[in-house]
């Protein structure tokens, strides 16, 4: 038998955040040919896991709507840069649709040739307000809750018993459970860990942007502001 252990384990962690990876747990259930117990344990920690998840909806960064054109980029008009005025000087007051207007203007002056000062002119509206969308995709990642893992054990137990071709006491197949639950929930503790520490450096990344732009002196870090092209992993 497959390494059913192994593959609960891993769908258990992921399905911390999806409930994609939840439904992979029952699925586990059914696509072996394991005893009336195992397969009811299975979906106790299933049903557990979709129930504790909490509905969290998706941030959407107004970068990321951007699509580019498929033949040559339009390059930007008066009409263009007559609409930057009308934006609010502050950047956290620009609305989402401006935004995400703002953006596909940045992605287009990056894929055509155009004047150092009308890209300029451009970059100066467009990164603060793209500051301002990532600041709050990073708090929203700090404001997400978690749900609580049911304790797989008793499903574990079940699933080593079948997937061991040796005899193996029932106080063994418990004490591997308990060993690789703890694996398990260590695992989804140090990934939680690790998605608010990427939270908060991006905050902190942020802010020290734009202190950078706003300084009266040079800057101590002259790299060039990298494009996004993704959202951060949190």
């Amino acid at each position: 038998m497959t390494n059913l252990s192994k593959i609960f384990a891993d769908a258990l962690i992921d399905s911390d955040k999806s409930r994609v990876a939840a439904g992979r747990i029952r699925y586990i259930a059914h696509s072996a040919d394991l005893p009336p117990l195992a397969v009811s344990h299975v979906n106790d920690v299933a049903d557990a896991a979709i129930r504790t998840l909490p509905t969290i909806p998706p941030y959407h960064h107004p970068a990321d709507g951007y699509i580019p054109h498929l033949t040559v980029e339009p390059e930007l008009g008066p009409a263009d840069f007559a609409w930057l005025e009308t934006l609010p000087a502050d950047p956290n007051a620009v609305s989402y649709d401006d935004a995400r207007h703002l953006a596909s203007l940045a992605a287009r002056i990056d894929n055509i040739k155009t004047k150092t000062s009308e890209r300029l002119l451009v970059q100066q509206r467009w990164l603060p307000v793209r500051d301002a969308y990532d600041k709050r995709e990073a708090q929203h990642a700090l404001a997400r809750e978690y749900g609580t893992i049911p304790d797989p054990v008793d499903a574990l137990a079940e699933l080593i018993r079948e997937e061991t071709t040796d005899e193996i006491s029932d106080r063994e197949c418990v004490a591997r459970a308990v060993e690789l639950r703890n694996r398990i929930f260590d695992e989804i503790n140090s990934r939680r860990e690790r998605s608010r520490e990427i939270a908060l450096k991006t905050i902190a990344d942020i802010e020290d942007q734009a202190m950078q732009r706003s300084a009266t002196t040079a800057p101590t870090n002259t790299a060039a502001q990298q494009k996004r092209t993704s959202a951060p992993t949190f």
